[in-house]
């Protein structure tokens, strides 16, 4: 039980935040960025260059997105990760495997386009027809 409680506590002292070797909290009271008076990033010789970095440090700091306020930016990120579904590996194999049965089964796949869709109720009837023909034979 001894052991347990000092593994306990040696566990505890060790997840502890750590400051790099030779840095102190009171040298560094925002690490990792070490700037508490003038920020955190190289402001260059240019006017008005202040202004931007400073803005800049806010959007880091505050941790915002700045794709936050683009308009079509939730469609980007749907087309973006609909990219990355296909990228996976073997997907695309199956994909179109799982497509290929369901046009069997005479059923339309999920992902079909209007005009693909169009073009397999066309292709459908068109099969159907065929059957009725060969079924009835000519009437004529």
């Amino acid at each position: 039980m001894l052991s347990f409680i000092v593994l306990s506590l040696t566990s505890t002292a060790l997840a502890a935040p750590q400051l790099p070797a030779g840095l102190s909290a009171a040298a560094c009271p925002n690490y990792p960025y070490c700037d508490a008076t003038t920020g955190f990033l190289s402001v260059p010789d240019v006017p008005g260059a202040a202004d931007v970095i400073r803005a800049q440090e806010a959007i880091i700091r505050g941790n915002i997105a700045p794709t936050a306020g683009l308009p079509g930016i939730q469609a980007h990120a749907a087309a973006e990760a609909a990219v990355q579904q296909q990228s996976r590996g073997g997907f695309p194999a199956h994909a179109a495997a799982e497509a290929a049965v369901l046009l069997q089964q005479g059923r339309y796949p999920a992902n079909l386009n209007a005009g693909e869709l169009a073009h397999f109720q066309a292709e459908q009837a068109v099969r159907a027809a065929e059957q009725n023909l060969i079924v009835n034979g000519l009437q004529g």
